[in-house]
């Protein structure tokens, strides 16, 4: 079976090297031809030696946004004829039998998506109320789970070719910078019958840098998650009831979640942050049925 190894990029060569270091000692299973696709997103980036000599595709997609470049890789994948893609981000690194375990998963489950797990790599200490947020643990308890459509990520994923035809483009170009795009793909695969399940012993290493342990960046995270959530259910053209019970879970979250962060007041600093985040979660809700698309990847963390 042919299989594409895709990855995204937005001026990180240093994560982007960290990735290849990593794909040079990746086991392929025995039945997988491994094509790469890279897709830039800014247009400086040097043809890299590509691992294991693997075929490797590098193309630029000029309009700035995550979205157009993934739907460059998906067409890119159409043109290799590929039987499914899977994502790394450029500041990941697959342990050695991450594809293996996706791979095996695939032909075991028969599922549509495969979702992999992640373990973070800190660039500097976190506060320890960071820590015991687990904000950043993505890891999955047990292989072959069924999961829902929103813990999947175009990263560390193996995504069979046809799940890009439930809507064209696939990656809604709507999302350019706010982020959500492959949450938005993954629910409407979902609501079509693609079915997800989770590969826990398929892991990267995931950089986290400091910009990404703040409370306001995990704030603006949990807003952008209750938006796209929201922004989700406004493009199939809801009933006023459900938009009307929409912003009403918005506005409950919005009071209750301050009310239930009181369990952390022994850690207050992780009370605040579960107030916050439960607070723009709401609101997110709300907005989301009616007003404008955040700009989160406007900014660029890491290298």
């Amino acid at each position: 079976m042919k299989i594409a190894i895709a990855v995204c990029t937005f001026r990180r060569p240093v994560g982007l090297s960290r990735l290849f270091d990593a794909l040079d000692v990746l086991v392929v299973p025995s039945d997988v031809e491994p094509f790469v696709v890279i897709v830039d997103n800014e247009g400086s980036l040097a043809t890299p030696a590509s691992p294991q000599g693997w075929p490797l595709v590098l193309e630029v997609e000029p309009v700035r946004g995550i979205p157009y470049a993934r739907n460059r890789a998906v067409e890119l994948c159409r043109r290799m004829n590929v039987d499914a893609v899977v994502f790394f981000d450029d500041d990941e690194q697959p342990h050695p039998d991450c594809l293996v375990r996706l791979v095996e998963m695939w032909n075991q489950s028969g599922a549509s998506v495969v979702q992999g797990g992640s373990r973070p790599v800190f660039a500097a200490t976190p506060a320890a109320w960071v820590t015991r947020g687990r904000y950043f643990d993505r890891s999955f308890d047990v292989d072959g789970a069924q999961i829902p459509p929103f813990r999947a990520r175009t990263s560390n994923v193996l995504i069979r070719m046809d799940v890009f035809n439930v809507i064209d483009p696939p990656f809604d170009t709507r999302l350019g910078l706010s982020g959500g795009s492959d949450t938005f793909l993954f629910r409407t695969a979902a609501e079509a019958g693609h079915t997800f399940v989770a590969a826990a012993s398929a892991l990267v290493d995931e950089d986290v840098p400091a910009s990404r342990t703040t409370l306001r960046w995990l704030v603006r995270r949990q807003y952008r998650t209750g938006w796209g959530r929201s922004f989700h259910l406004r493009s199939s053209g809801p009933s006023l009831a459900r938009r009307t019970k929409r912003a009403g879970a918005g506005l409950k979250a919005i009071v209750i979640e301050p009310v239930r962060a009181v369990r952390y007041i022994r850690t207050p600093r992780l009370a605040v942050a579960e107030a916050a985040r439960g607070v723009a979660y709401g609101l997110g809700l709300v907005v989301g049925m009616m007003g404008p698309v955040p700009s989160e990847y406007s900014e660029v963390h890491g290298a």
